[in-house]
């Protein structure tokens, strides 16, 4: 079975950023193979390559050397098989929390009766919202959102695991 995410021998190297500077190596004859529905922890320093391997397998970066593969395909632009969620609130200002989580599936083609279904259910469970999205939580703008309701961007994020897409995480590591 192919592995999930497949990085082999990648390397990256920034220019100079710089005059008189040596180009900055962030990642050096990396390997890694991440099994479907399995979770995986990139621990280490800043500056070591953690969120670099996040670009990569997003489809924001390339790398020097190497190949980087999701579900045994080398890696394109940016694709709907796969989601980044960023440290911070990344949504669509001028779309609903709907639209938002909905987004991604629309944009593939499913079918709207399975993705408006499955998103009702995914944004209730993620943000405990159940009472509330009768009285049409998912029919306003992130703006809108509460502080108590931040849980509801996350949605996106379950609606990603739950349909077996890969998700990548950019988060802050505090001791």
């Amino acid at each position: 079975m192919t592995a999930a995410i497949t990085l082999r021998d990648v390397g990256k190297v920034f220019a100079p950023s710089a005059r008189g500077q040596s180009p900055f190596v962030a990642l050096d004859n990396v390997d890694l193979a991440v099994e479907a529905r399995e979770i995986v922890a990139v621990v280490g320093p800043s500056g070591c390559g953690k969120t670099t391997i996040l670009k990569l397998v997003a489809g924001f970066d390339v790398p020097t050397s190497g190949k980087v593969m999701v579900n045994g395909r080398p890696i394109e632009p940016p694709g709907p098989d796969r989601a980044l969620v960023f440290q911070s609130p990344a949504l669509f200002d001028w779309l609903t929390v709907a639209d938002n989580v909905i987004f991604g599936p629309r944009h593939r083609g499913e079918p709207k009766t399975d993705y408006l279904a499955r998103a009702g259910e995914l944004i209730g469970a993620a943000a405990g919202l159940g009472r509330v999205l009768s009285q049409g939580a998912l029919d306003i703008f992130p703006a809108m959102i509460l502080v108590g309701m931040v849980g509801v961007a996350f949605a996106g994020g379950v609606m990603t695991w739950a349909l077996g897409w890969v998700e990548l995480r950019a988060m802050p590591w505090r001791r």
